[in-house]
């Protein structure tokens, strides 16, 4: 009960914190008090990274090159391994990134297949390319 309410007082005092950040401020100076909007832009829009070709020719690209692991299907693994891809803002790939992982040569395998990929459709921010990451989950099915 004591936990509960201390995350209630917690949640409030942000809540009212963001108020506070958001209210047009006071400048006090001789003359007087004046009143001062903030000014406010309104952010670029955003545009992810993207594969050449679209999520079809990723699907292919990652059916093409990704290759099961013997130990892996000596064990009957099967599941999904989650890879982080760092971009510059040439769409280039600078960083691979294992962040679930299924072990038995499949992170390495996914790591290869990885690789192997063209560079990407760069994110942009507005009219201009931005650095940026996407994840790519690789499912490894027995059939």
């Amino acid at each position: 009960m004591h936990f509960t309410k201390s995350i209630l007082l917690v949640s409030s005092f942000l809540f009212s914190f963001a108020l506070m950040a958001q209210a047009p401020a006071l400048l006090a100076s001789a003359e007087g008090v004046t009143l001062v909007e903030p000014i406010i832009t309104p952010a670029a829009p955003f545009t992810a990274a993207s594969y050449p070709g679209g999520q079809a020719a990723l699907e292919e690209q990652l059916r093409t090159n990704v290759v099961y692991p013997q130990l892996a299907q000596d064990y009957a693994i099967e599941g999904t391994v989650v890879v982080r891809l760092s971009l510059n803002e040439n769409g280039k790939i600078v960083k691979r990134e294992v962040v679930r992982g299924l072990g038995f040569g499949c992170d390495e395998a996914a790591l290869s297949a990885l690789a192997q990929m063209p560079n990407w459709n760069a994110a942009r921010r507005g009219s201009k390319q931005v650095s940026g990451f996407v994840y790519v989950p690789l499912r490894f099915q027995l059939r």
